[in-house]
């Protein structure tokens, strides 16, 4: 799904990718998931695969030469990490191995129900989920106020009351 192509957009942040346009995260996420690069989007041969393949596909607009690195398929890889969509490399230091957590770069649950979202609201909610349990798993870092006024926003709109009020609960 894309905004009109000649529409000027501001840049949004998703998972500090700099991602330009919200819009096209189901797409390039549906390209992927129909890609060779499902559980393969680490190592500099699969960066730069990646990254082709999303320029081929129309997802990225990349200038041959222009980024030797891979880069574009690192900030996939990352907002697809960050959004919950595929499972991202385990650390030890997390206390679970990487058969706990599953595949690396494999696509999760949440990202198999994301690809169906049928509508930009719904791929609202799946995105609103998945902020809702980063800020659950920051609380303690965060300020009351800031944790309140997320929660008041959240609940105000309609969106998973009882999930919210559960993880305020700790259940």
């Amino acid at each position: 799904m894309r905004i009109d192509e000649n529409e000027k957009i501001n840049i949004w942040l998703a998972g500090n990718t700099g991602l330009r346009n919200p819009m096209r995260i189901q797409e390039g996420f549906i390209a992927f998931s129909q890609s060779p690069y499902v559980g393969h989007l680490h190592g500099n041969e699969n960066e730069l695969g990646f990254m082709k393949f999303l320029d081929k596909n129309g997802i990225i607009n990349n200038v041959s030469g222009k980024d030797p690195s891979g880069s574009h398929a690192r900030k996939w890889r990352l907002m697809f990490e960050r959004y919950g969509f595929i499972y991202g490399q385990a650390k030890k230091q997390n206390g679970f191995e990487q058969d706990e957590l599953g595949k690396m770069d494999d696509i999760t649950p949440f990202g198999r129900s994301f690809i169906n979202a049928d509508s930009v609201p719904a791929m609202q909610e799946y995105k609103l989920v998945e902020l809702i349990e980063q800020c659950s798993s920051k609380r303690d870092e965060m300020e009351a106020p800031a944790w309140k006024m997320f929660i008041d926003i959240a609940v105000r709109a309609g969106f998973y009351a009882n999930k919210i009020s559960s993880m305020m609960r700790n259940d």
